[in-house]
């Protein structure tokens, strides 16, 4: 299997990724490959950005969000993570 590295230009930011891709990127960070539900964990603590429901059955990433967290992870939850309600 090829790996996958995200694209420069910004016609690449256009488009979804699918739980593969997702995990294949995300493994170029840590060296390991998350569990998908270890995504979901990330997402609903506002870790990592949500997933997009893109038919019936099937949801992705957005590429520019998945981009903008690979760029800077913690830059990203400090700009995106909601606030908790305490």
């Amino acid at each position: 299997m090829s790996e996958i590295t995200p694209p420069l230009g910004a016609e690449s930011q256009l488009g979804f990724y699918s739980h593969d891709a997702v995990r294949q990127l995300v493994a170029g960070v840590g060296g390991k490959r998350p569990a998908v539900r270890t995504l979901r964990m990330w997402e609903s603590r506002g870790l990592f950005p949500k997933r997009q429901r893109i038919s019936y059955s099937r949801v992705a990433w957005r590429k520019s969000d998945i981009h903008d967290w690979l760029k800077d992870p913690e830059g990203w939850v400090a700009k995106n993570r909601k606030p908790s309600a305490a």
